[in-house]
């Protein structure tokens, strides 16, 4: 497993094995990109309609969805981390710790305000980094495993066939 640098994220991955929508190259550094604020809930959905704030109640909670929409590969896996400018607001970022291989999708986060006032956060705002990481030799060591523990099922059977035979062999000779 390997930290996707943005050289290399924009020389391949960026044509393979991973599709970022409302991608913003001024929020990818060499090791991490920033998400954006995209939408805010709204009965269970994002709601992404003509609103240009959210706010975030004191000592509340609101759910919230990014900007992007994210697109990984088998290969790909993603860590989670805040900024410092959401925690200067008095703002947590609430998450799982990874985004998966495989996934896709808006990734839905909450925003928790642990202050005694409102907190207020734009709609495009950054609300959270994305390391992304190539999980391709865990892949491969994973297939490797798989491919050993098949081949020792396989002796195993082997085993009892013989086992059984000899078995036969016997009780046929007995007689």
């Amino acid at each position: 497993m390997f930290l996707i640098s943005k050289l290399m994220f924009d020389a391949v991955y960026r044509q393979k094995y991973v599709t970022i929508e409302n991608y913003h190259s001024d929020n990818h550094y060499e090791t991490f990109y920033y998400f954006r604020l995209g939408a805010k809930d709204k009965d269970g959905r994002p709601d992404a309609s003509e609103y240009a704030s959210v706010t975030v109640p004191k000592n509340g909670l609101v759910r919230v969805w990014s900007l992007e929409t994210f697109r990984f590969s088998e290969r790909v896996w993603g860590l989670f981390g805040g900024p410092s400018d959401i925690a200067k607001k008095g703002l947590q970022l609430l998450h799982g710790p990874s985004i998966d291989p495989t996934f896709s999708g808006s990734l839905e986060l909450a925003l928790a305000n642990a202050t005694s006032q409102d907190v207020e956060i734009k709609v495009g705002e950054n609300i959270g980094k994305l390391h992304l990481f190539d999980v391709s030799d865990s892949l491969i060591e994973g297939h490797r495993f798989l491919d050993e523990t098949k081949r020792r099922e396989r002796q195993d059977a082997a085993v009892e066939i013989e086992r059984k035979v000899k078995e036969g062999i016997a009780a046929l000779w007995n007689r």
